[in-house]
């Protein structure tokens, strides 16, 4: 009787001790999975996978394959990964739209700069669809670039209207210069013993020539006409260049370089007289008459 119940001891703290050894392994197993199991994939919850990951990771091998739902702990992971990728792309796109609003809150319709209403354009149109949405002040662009539109506009009317001006004058300066040249050439062929070469060279440096009938006065005259007909064509050049540097349609632009190949004729024909009384006096009427021409042409065509 004494030995079947110490047998019957010996049997339950053999079982005992193995519950106790089983209950130890799966305690750790199931705290893991308990863990695991507290996590919402539906709203992933960093400290909460941090803390089941923790676990997992100090697991034995063996232990590690009993986890029964460890591929919850990895779509949690991944969930919280696309969440937080998903949280940097929104930062970044909300970075990207107010550099655009700083960019146009910059501007002024008081003072267009042209580059800045340029660089918030470039930086609005390289935003997304649902970015360009979010763009509290757009408007403000609009109205620069309409403002910025309707003053280059009006700038370059006026530099058209300042080259035709230039034109016109230096047409005149030709003309009167032309009737000067023409007056000495007379003078030299109705004066047997005048040369023409030798009044003109003397028209040319503000002298007089009396065998030809030029005192020195005109020939001053001339010399003064001389250089403010270099002057103009200096002016109408630098014009050409300012009219330029704006966006002209086809017919200006062609009417702008008419203009000023009838008009680059003309002065270099006044400035070194050649050919004949006759030809000179041909030429130079013909050149005036397509000046007057070019002139009116670029007149209509750039509504002036």
């Amino acid at each position: 009787m004494r030995k079947t119940k110490s047998l019957s001891l010996i049997l339950a703290l053999l079982l005992l001790f193995l519950t106790a050894c089983s209950n130890g392994v799966n305690t750790a197993v199931k705290s893991v999975e308990d863990a695991i199991g507290e996590i919402d994939l539906n709203s992933p919850a960093e400290e909460a996978i941090t803390h089941a990951r923790e676990q997992y990771d100090v697991l034995s091998d063996e232990d590690k394959g009993s986890v029964t739902n460890y591929q919850t702990l990895i779509d949690a992971e991944a969930a919280l990964e696309a969440i937080k990728r998903a949280e940097e792309a929104a930062q970044e796109s909300k970075r990207r739209v107010e550099q655009v609003e700083d960019a146009i809150s910059a501007l002024s319709t008081d003072s267009l700069n042209a580059e800045a209403i340029e660089n918030a354009r470039s930086l609005y149109d390289a935003l997304s669809e649902d970015e360009k949405q979010s763009v509290g002040n757009y408007s403000t662009l609009t109205d620069a670039e309409k403002a910025l539109i309707e003053k280059l506009e009006a700038e370059k009317k006026a530099a058209l209207s300042d080259l035709v001006s230039l034109l016109q004058t230096g047409s005149s300066y030709c003309s009167t210069m032309r009737t000067a040249i023409l007056y000495v050439w007379g003078k030299a062929i109705d004066s047997k013993n005048a040369d023409f070469n030798m009044a003109l060279s003397a028209l040319y440096s503000g002298k007089e020539y009396r065998r030809g009938g030029l005192d020195e006065a005109f020939s001053r005259s001339f010399v003064d006409s001389l250089e403010d007909v270099a002057e103009n064509y200096a002016s109408i050049s630098a014009s050409i260049e300012g009219v330029s540097s704006y966006s002209l349609d086809d017919r200006t632009y062609e009417a702008v370089i008419n203009a000023y190949t009838e008009y680059t004729a003309l002065f270099n024909l006044i400035q070194s007289p050649s050919g004949s009384y006759t030809s000179f006096s041909s030429a130079t009427d013909g050149m005036l008459s397509n000046i007057t021409k070019a002139i009116t042409s670029l007149k209509i065509a750039a509504g002036i």
